[in-house]
């Protein structure tokens, strides 16, 4: 019996997980480098970017649902990544340049 792939699906992920996860590890380990001047080292198009969008500081915190997968949480950033979906997690700390590291 044949297996059949999901919509969307592709023959051999494991592939592009090897990329995936190393591209998610070294954006974590930049992020967290202290040597690592934001100033000296920028991709070359992000001026595309839009800013941060901040909410008002009067708008109160709803509670969130408990998260399927643990989230490494890091006073200067981390990375997680499933299959092809990478997401940046950090905190605007006061005194901290994280915000700016993010950018």
């Amino acid at each position: 019996m044949p297996l059949r792939l999901t919509f969307g699906g592709a023959p051999c992920p494991y592939e592009w997980g090897v990329i995936s996860e190393t591209i998610c590890d070294l954006a974590t380990a930049i992020i967290q480098n202290d040597a690592w001047d934001s100033d000296d080292l920028q991709a070359p198009n992000q001026e595309k970017f839009p800013p941060p969008k901040f909410m008002a500081d009067d708008v109160p915190f709803g509670e969130g649902r408990e998260l399927v997968i643990n989230v490494e949480v890091d006073s200067r950033r981390t990375h997680n990544i499933y299959i092809d979906d990478l997401v940046g997690l950090g905190l605007d700390l006061p005194g901290t340049d994280n915000l700016k590291r993010s950018e």
